[in-house]
Parts: structure tokens; sequence; C-alpha cells
């Protein structure tokens, strides 16, 4: 069942010169979002109330901390977790800790993690919810680029309590830790590689107890996409994927060639292929809502894992984050057509479930005549390669521009498209452009 919903008068509009939203907290029966904003020496927090529309800055720059140059950060647990460079000769990076809720520093303390052409050597971190520290920081090959992972760990007082290298064969350009599962036993790291033209996003998984590694590896689970995972239970069993896929992770350090595994427990079937989860969501003990970047919420069923509803906000919404307080339900996203940032208050009676029974049809083969083929290739409008087809021409060099394309090569490349759909029996599709900016 899909329900429909469209902006209304509860939709507020909210400043988002603040780039990123860290996370949702009620107190005192209002409801607060926490906004991020950082640049190469500053790091700064915003409390924006939904009721009051009061904009209030509770940081910057932790106080009187100086910040020459910020490497990373990190956000579990309403605290936001900083690593920088003090000074341009400092030796050691420094990571803070602020939470956002208590509006108060909790952690601080520096690591003696050398980079590679510092400050601007590739490196991550992340913690996990014992607070010990984790680095992966680039190693370069004889060709100066990055060939090899160094992961370390620390406990919260500084003190090295393991380190291993990963060469993961590949030239690496990008790296994240991406999640810590809530028991603490596992973190998940990112790494983007390339060789020649073909590149790759490669997830790992790597074993710890207590901050010691279990085994002196990360284990590939996923090589393509990359995962975002957001956990959905205190154990680390259960995690789903930007992709839509619930997976259950099933640990075994007994084995030697690999100590995680995971299976696919269930795809939630979004509108179109190229419709992304985006890690936000919420959870009461039968549902799991999620929310989509085109504007659907999804709601999940623990127990069979099968999504029974879908709330439909738009295709022009972009979900940016769900907050369940009491009954209502606060939907922060971003309207692609007039680029503004706002507030959607709902009350859960929207999400009712009705459970249904779904009939599923056999498909009907399609088939064409030759004179319809040909009919249909001769009317369908053919890309002449020779023609100029950027309406602004694309700058290779700084400042770069990425250029656009004229709307008869869409149109036609469109066209195309829908011709081998239609030979496939398939339904037409159309041009999203507010994700034309992601192809270019």
């Amino acid at each position: 069942m899909a329900a429909k919903s469209s902006t209304t008068a509860k939709d507020t509009e909210i400043d988002k010169s603040f780039k990123t939203t860290i996370g949702y907290i009620t107190k005192n029966d209002k409801n607060y979002i926490y906004i991020r904003a950082n640049g190469s020496n500053y790091i700064s927090i915003n409390k924006y109330c939904i009721e009051t529309k009061e904009n209030t800055n509770i940081f910057r720059n932790y106080g009187k901390i100086d910040v020459y140059y910020v490497k990373d950060t990190y956000v579990q647990d309403n605290v936001l977790y900083t690593a920088f460079y003090e000074t341009s000769s400092s030796e050691k990076i420094r990571v803070v800790g602020y939470n956002f809720d208590k509006e108060q520093i909790i952690f601080d303390n520096s690591f003696p993690v050398k980079l590679e052409n510092r400050p601007y050597g590739t490196m991550c971190f992340g913690v996990d919810r014992k607070q010990n520290i984790y680095f992966a920081r680039g190693i370069k090959g004889s060709d100066n680029r990055d060939r090899k992972v160094e992961i370390s760990s620390y406990d919260k007082n500084g003190k090295l309590l393991d380190s291993f290298i990963k060469d993961p064969s590949y030239i690496i350009d990008y790296m994240e830790f991406t999640a810590s599962s809530k028991d603490s036993t596992t973190m998940f790291l990112k790494l983007h590689t390339f060789q020649g033209y073909s590149s790759w996003w490669d997830d790992y998984a790597i074993r710890t107890n207590n901050g010691k590694f279990t085994k002196k590896d990360a284990y590939l689970i996923r090589q393509y996409g990359g995962m975002n995972l957001t956990f959905l239970d205190s154990s680390g069993k259960y995690a789903y994927d930007q992709y839509g896929e619930i997976l259950e992770f099933n640990y075994n350090d007994s084995k030697q060639e690999s100590n995680l595994s995971f299976v696919v427990k269930k795809a939630i079937k979004v509108d179109g292929s190229n419709i992304f989860l985006n890690g936000i969501y919420f959870s009461d003990d039968k549902y799991i809502y999620i929310g989509s970047t085109r504007g659907t919420i999804y709601v999940v069923n623990w127990k069979t894992f099968k999504t029974e509803k879908t709330l439909k906000l738009g295709n022009n919404i972009e979900i940016k984050g769900l907050h369940k307080s009491d009954n209502n339900i606060f939907i922060e996203y971003n309207n692609t057509e007039d680029s503004k940032n706002y507030i959607k208050t709902l009350n859960m009676s929207d999400f009712n479930v009705i459970k249904q029974n779904i009939k599923i049809t056999t498909h009907t083969a399609i088939t064409h005549t030759q004179d319809q083929i040909k009919k249909s290739y001769k009317d369908t409008s053919i890309l002449n390669k020779s023609w100029d087809i950027y309406e602004q021409k694309p700058v290779t060099k700084a400042p770069y521009k990425e250029g656009t394309l004229k709307s008869q090569v869409k149109n036609d490349t469109l066209n195309q498209i829908n011709y081998f759909r239609w030979l496939a029996g398939l339904n037409n599709v159309s041009i999203y452009e507010p994700y034309m900016k992601y192809a270019r």
C-alpha cells in the first residue's frame, strides 16, 4: 500500500548554510537538529529548534582550541569526533569529541599517527563504543601513490593497542571508516581503489576485541558501489546498505580464510534502479522506517524484513533525516525544485501499517513484428557523433567546469534507451534532472 503526501503548511523552511546534519535530539518538549560545518581550519556546530526556528551556534573550534588542519570527522552516539593538527609542525594528531546533547567536550587526546606528506596525507579514523580510536593511513609505493593501508588502534588514553598493514593490490585514493557495530566487535572500512581505467569501492570488516584485532587483517565483504552500513540492532547482527538490502552478519573467528560473512535477508523494493537508501532510519518494536533519496519512506517488518508500506513524499524530495518524538515524525528534506531545505511534521497515524495480500502475476512475453521493429527504429532519433553535444563546454583545467549537454542530445539518448526497453517489453523511463549533475 502506498500513501501519498505533499508539501503542506506544516513544512518549515530551515537554514542549511551549515552543511551536514549530525543528529536529532528531543529535550524539554522541543526537537533540535544539530548541523555541522567545517573547513580546513575550523569546525562548527549549530543547534536548530524545529518549533521555535531558533538557530544557535553552540561552538566553533571547540572553544579555545586552535585548529590548523582538520583531517577527518566521525559521529557516534551524539558525539562529534574531530581529528586535526594544531600547528603546521604538529607531530601528533589530536582527537576531540564534543557531545552536542550535553554541549561539552567529553574526549580529548593526541595520537602519534605519522602521515606521509603531512598534513595532507591520506587518512581516516573511527571510534567504537568503548572509545577506542582506529586510524587508517596510506603508505606510498615506489610510484609515490598510496598502495597499502596501515590500520592501528589506540585506547582513549592514547596507548597503542595494535596495528597491521593491508595491501589491497591497487592504488588507493580514498578511505573512510563507515560504521562501528554497536557491540564494538567490528569496524567497517571503505576504500576507493583503482588500476588503469578501472576503479572499485571496497568494503572491509575489521574484527576487534577491546581494541585489539582478533586477526591482523581486513576482510573484503563487498567490492562495487560501497555499503554505507547502518546497523539496526545492538549486537551488530543486522544492517542495511544504500541499495535497500538488509544484511545478516554471521561472525565466526575460527575460520582461517575469513572471519565474517553475511546473508542478504531482503532487498527492499524501491521505485527505480537508481534510488539509493541513505542511512536514515528509526525503529520501534515492530517496524523499521527507512528514508530514501527520492522522497520515499519504507516501513519494514522487523520479523520478516519485508516492506509492508511506503509513504511517497514526492520525486522532488530528497530525505535528509528522520526523527521520531512522541507520536510525531519529523522529516528533514531538500526540495530539488527550489533547492531549499524543509522540515515536514507527520503524525504516526500516517504510518499505520495495513497488511495486505499481494497478488503476483506472471510476466507475459511481448512480441513485435519485423515491420514494427523497423518502423520504431526509423522513428528513433539516432545521435550523430559529429554533433557539438554541449550546451556549455566542459573545462578540464582549473578553474574546472563540468559543462552541460544540449537538450536534443539528452532527448535523443533517452529515445534510444526507450527503444531498447520497448524491444524488451519494458516501460519507458524519463530524465530526472536533479541527478544529471551526478553523471557529469
